[in-house]
């Protein structure tokens, strides 16, 4: 056990639980796939989402963006290695610079007793993300958030995260459909269109209808046209080809941004829907929900995904219920303020 320094770093809060020969590190992408420390790092994922949903629903390739996106934190990222090198712990640290929020995610293998994890590693892990959102925020001079997101089923994660103060705020579902039938493109009334996106100006539109359109849902904070188009069209499973407009009469009323990030699960993925205010009630949403099934079933996906607020404004639950989605997850979202 080490003795623990005057000023604590985020390796001397998690060497302070390792027994001898457990090594923390800084995890070192190199290359296209990122190599070897992505690896390593999704092997831990891999293994603690196992443990607890029975299987690992998380692509690789979300774990490698979350270490090299351009809004990835690498000097604020971990991994812990057992003696014999196998990976026993992952800390994952993203930014939103525009939104002032460090997003953590805390991963140890085994809280279960068995002697492959130190015990305490997992509340370690959590301190030293609350520790590095905290410098984060102390070199931009103004108060950031950190932000945990931890799944219901997960309770040694969601006691570790309370153990250090936290109490959870809101509640999110993932939400799912299977597809065991044809899925029919929905027919389009008079005067609606549903186009894919193919232009920077109209990727300035789509920009538009969803920080519009979110603009009264919980925790929402406007990015400028650069960063949010910068963001979407760089993240991991984009794909042009999924990113459709409506328009009614001509006029922009709703977008559908789709994604291939589960596409190695066999399922497509909806990133953003929004539909502008004055055109809400005509059941637009549930048009591109329908159009998107329907060209994610005609591809071949087994199904789409999504995540939504269970305390949505705009009722998104209930719509998302009412095209066939149900509940797969249930995920508790932890906010700590930090200046």
């Amino acid at each position: 056990m080490r003795v623990p320094s005057e000023r604590p770093t985020q390796d001397s809060i998690i060497e302070d639980v390792l027994p001898d020969g457990y090594l923390v590190r800084p995890v070192r992408p190199v290359g296209d796939d990122g190599g070897p420390d992505v690896d390593a790092a999704y092997a831990v994922v891999w293994a603690c989402e196992s443990r607890v949903n029975g299987t690992c629903e998380s692509p690789r390739g979300e774990t490698l963006e979350g270490l090299t996106d351009s809004e990835a934190d690498p000097a604020g990222a971990r991994l812990v290695l057992a003696p014999d090198g196998a990976p026993v712990g992952y800390l994952s640290v993203i930014t939103d610079r525009e939104a002032r929020a460090v997003f953590v995610d805390a991963y140890a293998v085994d809280e279960c007793g068995t002697g492959v994890t130190p015990t305490g590693l997992l509340g370690a892990l959590v301190r030293a993300g609350l520790l590095r959102g905290a410098q984060l925020a102390d070199d931009a001079s103004g108060q950031w958030t950190v932000k945990f997101v931890a799944p219901d089923a997960d309770t040694e994660y969601r006691e570790a995260i309370v153990h250090e103060g936290l109490t959870p705020i809101r509640i999110f579902y993932r939400m799912r459909i299977g597809f065991e039938h044809q899925v029919l493109a929905p027919p389009l009334p008079e005067g609606v269109t549903i186009g894919v996106v193919r232009t920077d100006d109209e990727r300035r539109l789509v920009h538009e209808v969803v920080d519009t359109s979110f603009a009264d849902h919980w925790d929402h904070t406007p990015h400028s046209v650069e960063s949010f188009i910068s963001y979407a069209t760089r993240a991991f499973g984009y794909d042009p080809s999924r990113w459709w407009l409506l328009r009614v009469d001509g006029v922009p009323a709703a977008v559908c941004v789709g994604s291939d990030e589960y596409r190695e699960i066999g399922d497509g993925y909806i990133k953003w829907l929004g539909v502008l205010r004055d055109f809400r009630g005509q059941g637009l949403a549930k048009l591109l929900l329908r159009h998107s099934f329907h060209s994610y079933a005609s591809n071949g996906y087994s199904g789409v995904r999504l995540g939504v607020d269970a305390s949505s404004p705009t009722g998104a639950t209930h719509l998302y219920k009412s095209v066939g989605m149900s509940p797969i997850e249930t995920m508790h979202v932890y906010n700590h303020d930090v200046t």
